[in-house]
């Protein structure tokens, strides 16, 4: 028997878009061309520093006829990733780590408009990373009952109905956003507890054993995969210990946990899979060659 420790665990995210885009506007006056940044607003007025993070990948899309006038060689539409500051400006780069450092001489060169700029602002799902500083995570699924008992029933009467799940994951606490593009930190799931407007959702692979060398089952990765939204995040300050985050998160979908792929099979002559059982009272007849 193999014993596995919860050392063995990790965390990979997928940061999630909303599919809807946001009506910004960029001002005349709010596009700095020396520092390479601007800071676009919703059409009301109201801020977006609590909208738009580090490291997100957004579509920016001219909102009517024309270009996007305060971008430097760009057209109707654009795909970037960007930098947001403590201020929220926003520095555009074309890759997720120069997005994560932010400096200016990577920055994509902006321009002074004319004009206010209609824009309408999609942020878009990014590529799977790990988690990084997590101490540990746990997720609970429930399927409900529900009663169907009649009035003639001599004992009571259960149907099972849906699934859902629940769970909590502690970090130690990290904002810093340049610790490498492969890894994401714990303060991203504090900020996307923040977000309303434009999204909250994460995708999660929940590992419970990663993949090892070798080909067969035992060496394949083991792992809950599940789409979810973040209820509660929370940090825990002592002055004997460790900065840690506790975030709270739901299920939104389905919850599959992803085992290895069966050996005892039997391919049939159009190539199609019968698992072996152990009840071999079923006839089937097999080609002769």
């Amino acid at each position: 028997m193999a014993v596995y420790l919860g050392s063995f665990g990790y965390i990979a995210l997928t940061r999630k878009g909303s599919g809807t885009g946001e009506s910004l506007v960029v001002t005349a006056g709010s596009v700095n061309t020396t520092e390479r940044r601007f800071k676009p607003t919703y059409t009301s007025g109201a801020d977006i520093t609590n909208v738009l993070f580090t490291g997100d990948r957004v579509t920016i899309e001219r909102d009517g006829a024309g270009d996007l006038t305060f971008i430097d060689g760009a057209g109707p539409t654009g795909a970037w990733y960007i930098h947001v500051d403590e201020l929220g400006s926003i520095r555009l780069f074309d890759s997720l780590p120069n997005a994560l450092e932010g400096l200016k001489a990577n920055a994509v060169a902006l321009l002074d408009p004319a004009a206010n700029v209609g824009i309408v602002l999609t942020v878009k799902d990014n590529p799977q990373r790990i988690l990084g500083q997590v101490a540990s995570y746990e997720l609970n699924t429930a399927k409900e009952a529900v009663d169907v008992t009649a009035l003639s029933d001599s004992f009571r009467s259960q149907y099972s109905a849906l699934v859902s799940g629940s769970g909590q994951l502690t970090a130690f606490w990290d904002f810093d956003s340049t610790i490498g593009s492969t890894t994401e930190t714990p303060h991203y799931l504090l900020q996307l507890a923040l977000r309303t407007e434009i999204g909250g959702e994460f995708a999660a692979r929940l590992f419970l054993k990663p993949e090892t060398a070798g080909s067969g089952p035992a060496d394949e990765a083991l792992y809950y995969a599940f789409d979810g939204v973040i209820t509660n995040a929370g940090i825990q300050l002592n002055p004997d210990a460790v900065m840690q985050a506790t975030i709270d998160f739901v299920t939104t979908g389905p919850i599959r946990l992803l085992l290895p792929t069966p050996t005892d099979e039997v391919l049939t002559e159009g190539g199609f899979k019968l698992l072996a059982e152990d009840d071999l009272t079923l006839d089937m007849e097999l080609p002769i060659d």
